[in-house]
């Protein structure tokens, strides 16, 4: 599952890893560590590389770095290529939700660490990450980001089906496709 923060990568993981009774695999979770520290490149590759290892996941996450590592992995590829106007105003809106305490779907590290009452953690963002400087990397995602992305997906079409959602209808649709079961799957056998 990957696309510009706001495109709701983790709600359509958490509704296609229950409805397909995968186990869900947060990058966020593999990635951060206490009070928004960034790991060594080699700690991360390795959580990663024990994550890909399971025998069947979804994984949610841009991590465009890491796409080279996951894709040969992969079944197949959700990329969410919504608008920038309803990325930002999503992240707008989950922002707004964290700050009133309606929702905390921070990394795994940063929520444990809030929960000992640790006061170096609050429900900011990253300092190298500040809201406007991450709207800003939003609305310029498709700019910045997409061809790259396209690019590698380019690279693995022949091998992996690339399943590219553009609004809310599409996504509603895969969802709907996704059948209950242990043994289903995105792509026909």
């Amino acid at each position: 599952m990957i696309g510009s923060a706001g495109s709701g990568k983790s709600t359509l993981s958490r509704d296609l890893a229950r409805r397909l009774d995968r186990p869900l695999v947060r990058l966020d979770d593999i990635y951060w560590e206490s009070r928004w520290l960034r790991p060594d490149p080699e700690v991360f590759r390795s959580r990663l590389m024990g994550a890909l290892a399971q025998p069947s996941w979804i994984i949610d996450g841009g991590y465009i770095d890491s796409l080279p590592e996951r894709l040969p992995f992969a079944d197949a590829v959700v990329y969410l290529d919504l608008a920038a106007p309803v990325c930002a105003t999503r992240f707008a809106w989950r922002t707004f939700k964290h700050h009133v305490g309606l929702s905390d779907d921070r990394p795994r590290a940063i929520r444990e660490a809030a929960a000992r009452n640790d006061r170096s953690m609050s429900l900011r963002f990253p300092t190298r990450s500040p809201f406007l400087v991450k709207i800003t990397r939003i609305l310029t995602y498709r700019r910045r980001v997409r061809p790259r992305v396209l690019a590698m997906l380019q690279h693995y079409r022949n091998r992996i089906p690339v399943i590219v959602l553009t609004d809310r209808a599409a996504v509603e649709a895969l969802i709907g496709t996704a059948a209950p079961t242990r043994n289903a799957s995105l792509v026909p056998s």
